[in-house]
């Protein structure tokens, strides 16, 4: 019997051991994402449904083409948007990106479009589109002068609710009223600006980062902190200056250290790092200039934001620079396209003494280096509008190259398809998630259940990770922190943790300029916040969807299976033993019989 039990504890600890390490990522294989016949470019993520998968939405000029994910990965068609049936207003206008997220807070999906007119200096028109209980989105005001800079989204108020801010200040409301310099005393922005809504002094809430003209025409980043006491946007007297070759910035936690930090693409293609320095988390009590593990989101009123770290070659990288950590061991991972391939740098340790050779990849030999696929994408530099009907040279906006994490944690990367080209989007994964992560979404508060289908930027999340060794670190993130025009991150955040414990000693979440905090979660989970109600964070709540393994279902398997093979080896041994016993009875009787 106990050899039984040993076998069947030996089936189920095999069948839950991780698999082994498959890497490098590409060259593994591709899934079919059934996305050969899409018309248009992929616009933004967002969960269309409700069933809390990440969803895709194409453009194509004036039509809006929404597709759902299904549970084996691969989309379908959901539906389609014509905005020429909406409005008779928008001839000549295509669109130029759409923002989907609920901004009128009766949590369904609605959605901010900017149109543009295709120039080399294009103007804006801002479209506001309101959904109802189908699904379904109707124009509900447009802006009635165009603008030439793209607009910033962001909640100005922190009452939950989205606006969109442009030059000079002015404020685009969801019920349609414009404001003139509402926010005063903002900047002229660089003519393609990469501002972003993001946290910078550690607080949790997110901050305005304006990509600046100075007065002697170069460009910086000029930061205006949320103080929740005024819950309004103070200006910084200082500003971080940008090289000239600056191409646009982007923000992630690129040091691990909890903190966002500044990652500049050059035109020449290279990447510099601005370091986000804060103050450390305290590794024990009665630590002073440090964040205790229960108070995460602790501003640090002398933070520092600048300073070059490092300088990492990516080749032609006219497309974005995606942000993410495929191998989830901790440490940020970069997806860079280049004009003819899509290049894989990982394990990006930067330091002040610059990053060791064995971690950079140099993607700059045709993409071939570390290359995830030799695929045909064409790059667009960042200030060609031409529409794909009009573009006579080669351009067109195309050659994104997004990183999608799965509900297994899993890496995939998905390139778009290149116009005129005849090729097709394509997904390159492998399973690389060996190590623990935590994927984090958080709803918008609009209501007590439900409520998926809404795509939430402004949320900051903070975990706390505890190494096998004992030494605990804070990691962040900050889904759709981004401005328009680089508007494809994903809708939740992912964040690696590495070799760790199996839990998470601490995750907070900061929204609407309020906080709150959970503790002792499991990691490899799907973790849904609902900051409901806004004001009474004490209220808000955390869902957890486990997804521990793919393999699960094998496993519930061959335990069942071994159970039940124990089972029967206990009812046969339970049948003999009563048999024995019954024969032993038997002889016993006989005996006392005969001697009696």
């Amino acid at each position: 019997m106990m050899f039984f039990l040993v076998l069947s504890l030996s089936l189920l600890l095999a069948a839950t051991a991780a698999p082994p390490p498959h890497w490098p990522l590409y060259g593994q294989g591709a899934v079919d994402l059934k996305l050969e016949n899409v018309p248009g470019d992929l616009a933004a993520f967002v969960d269309i449904n409700g069933d809390k998968l990440t969803d895709m939405v194409f453009v194509d000029r004036l039509k809006i083409h929404f597709w759902i994910r299904k549970p084996d990965a691969s989309f379908e068609i959901f539906r389609t948007l014509d905005l020429a049936a909406e409005s008779q207003n928008i001839t000549g206008l295509s669109v130029y990106t759409v923002l989907p997220l609920d901004w009128n807070l009766d949590g369904k999906m609605d959605a901010y479009m900017l149109m543009t007119d295709g120039g080399r200096a294009p103007k804006f028109t801002i479209l506001a589109l309101e959904g109802d209980d189908n699904f379904d989105l109707h124009l509900k005001w447009m802006s009635s002068q165009p603008i030439i800079r793209e607009p910033i989204i962001l909640d100005i108020n922190g009452d939950g609710r989205f606006e969109l801010l442009g030059e000079n200040g002015d404020v685009w409301f969801g019920n349609g009223t414009f404001a003139p310099a509402y926010l005063p005393g903002v900047p002229s922005l660089s003519k393609h600006h990469s501002s972003a809504w993001v946290d910078i002094n550690g607080d949790c809430q997110n901050d305005i980062v304006f990509d600046v003209v100075t007065e002697d025409g170069s460009r910086a980043l000029e930061v205006w902190l949320w103080k929740p006491e005024d819950r309004w946007y103070h200006k910084l007297p200082r500003r971080v200056p940008l090289t000239q070759a600056t191409d646009y910035v982007t923000f992630a936690d690129f040091t691990g250290t909890g903190t966002n930090d500044a990652l500049l693409v050059q035109s020449d293609g290279t990447i510099h790092l601005y370091e986000n320095t804060q103050m450390p988390l305290c590794q024990s009590s009665g630590e002073h200039h440090c964040r205790s593990n229960a108070w995460l989101c602790t501003p640090d009123p002398h933070f520092r934001l600048g300073g070059y770290v490092a300088n990492m070659q990516s080749g032609d990288a006219y497309s974005p620079v995606i942000v993410g950590d495929v191998d989830a061991n901790g440490l940020p991972d970069l997806l860079v396209g280049t004009t003819t391939g899509a290049c894989l740098l990982w394990n990006l340790r930067p330091s002040h003494e610059g990053l060791p050779p064995e971690t950079i990849l140099d993607c700059s030999n045709d993409g071939q280096a570390g290359s995830l696929a030799l695929i045909d994408i064409r790059q667009t530099r960042a200030d060609d509008y031409h529409s794909k009907e009009d573009d006579k040279t080669g351009g067109g906006a195309t050659g994104l190259v997004i990183m999608i994490i799965d509900e297994y944690g899993n890496g995939h990367v998905y390139t778009p398809k290149a116009p005129q080209s005849g090729s097709s989007g394509k997904s390159i994964t492998d399973e690389v998630s060996h190590q623990y992560y935590i994927k984090a979404l958080s709803r918008n508060g609009a209501c007590d259940k439900g409520c998926y289908g809404v795509s939430t930027p402004g949320a900051t999340f903070k975990i706390t990770v505890l190494s096998i060794s004992g030494e605990e670190s804070v990691r962040t993130a900050c889904p759709n922190s981004v401005g328009p025009r680089r508007n494809l991150g994903l809708p939740y955040a992912y964040i690696g943790l590495g070799d760790t414990n199996n839990y998470i000693p601490r995750l907070a979440l900061g929204y609407a300029g309020e906080q709150s905090s959970w503790v002792s979660l499991v990691p490899n989970t799907f973790v849904v916040a609902n900051p409901h109600p806004l004001d009474d964070p004490h209220q808000w709540s955390v869902e957890l969807a486990m997804s521990p393994s793919r393999y699960l279902p094998m496993i519930v398997a061959m335990a069942a299976g071994a159970l039940g093979v124990l089972g029967f080896v206990i009812m046969v041994l339970d049948v003999v033993e009563r048999k024995r016993e019954t024969r032993r009875d038997v002889e016993q009787f006989g005996a006392d019989f005969l001697g009696a």
